[in-house]
């Protein structure tokens, strides 16, 4: 925009470790812990204020999707008054953020 301002874009991968704990043992989801590596496409939009040609500020937004993926277990703790066999629980995540950043340059 000008020498002071930028505005930029961004486009990645991000591969995340999603984690859940329960307090009881055994392998699936609320009823004991289970970790999953899971993907995503990372877009992001900001604009950056160069105070001089070392200090900086910049405002974005990133959003990431990962992929969807399922985990099935086993429910072997007899919840809600019966166990259930095998149960599966579906995940589509995303995440939101605004992000404010000071950046030093060399």
């Amino acid at each position: 925009l000008s020498q002071k301002w930028d505005v930029y874009g961004k486009l990645g991968y991000v591969a995340s470790q999603f984690k859940t704990s329960g307090n009881n043992p055994g392998n699936f989801g609320p009823y004991g812990d289970f970790s999953q590596m899971i993907s995503g496409i990372n877009v992001g939009l900001g604009t950056a204020y160069h105070f001089n040609k070392h200090w900086s500020t910049a405002l974005e937004y990133n959003y990431v999707h990962y992929a969807a993926f399922s985990i099935t277990g086993n429910d072997d703790q007899n919840v809600d008054g019966g166990a259930w066999g095998k149960v599966t629980a579906n995940y589509k995540l995303s995440s939101n953020a605004v992000v404010l950043k000071t950046s030093y340059w060399f």
